[in-house]
């Protein structure tokens, strides 16, 4: 009897840490943009990303997307990576959001594991560009980021 109090009071401390960790207002979006065929394919993919984020339940008090966005538009930082690699980010105290354009497959799947590593509450992962109709992998110029490689960085977090 006093083993199961013990295991139980160990449990209960474990999740308020777990939720002292957590911040409840806290929002991170992570957009990763793979290989496209033409430039045409540009405004499609904006609808999407815009889509995706539409599609976001967020409140609304604790994060105006559309001022949160602005921002990022006009203070996001750049870097290149080569290849064509592209990081767009910025992070305020309520939405810290990255768009990466173009990335390799193992920047694309490391960004994915962070983003679900990182103390927000809640947590959007957009995925657009080329895929495979089959398989639903999403083409980069150096690999690819598939279902499977969602589910493998979801069971390792």
């Amino acid at each position: 009897m006093a083993s199961s109090r013990v295991l139980e009071r160990e449990v209960q401390q474990e999740s308020k840490t777990a939720t002292r960790d957590f911040c409840p207002h806290k929002y991170s979006l992570l957009v990763i943009i793979g290989r496209t065929a033409r430039h045409r394919q540009t405004e499609h993919i904006r609808k999407e990303i815009e889509r995706g984020i539409r599609s976001w339940d967020v409140d609304l008090k604790s994060c105006n997307l559309n001022l949160f966005l602005q921002e990022f538009l006009s203070h996001h930082t750049a870097s290149f990576k080569g290849a064509g690699q592209k990081c767009l980010r910025h992070c305020s105290k309520v939405l810290d959001t990255q768009v990466l354009i173009s990335p390799s497959q193992e920047l694309a799947y490391s960004e994915a594991f962070a983003l679900l590593s990182r103390e927000s509450a809640h947590k959007l992962l957009i995925l657009t560009g080329l895929s495979v109709e089959e398989s639903g992998e999403v083409l980069f110029h150096r690999g690819q980021f598939s279902p499977e490689h969602l589910r493998r960085i979801i069971t390792e977090r």
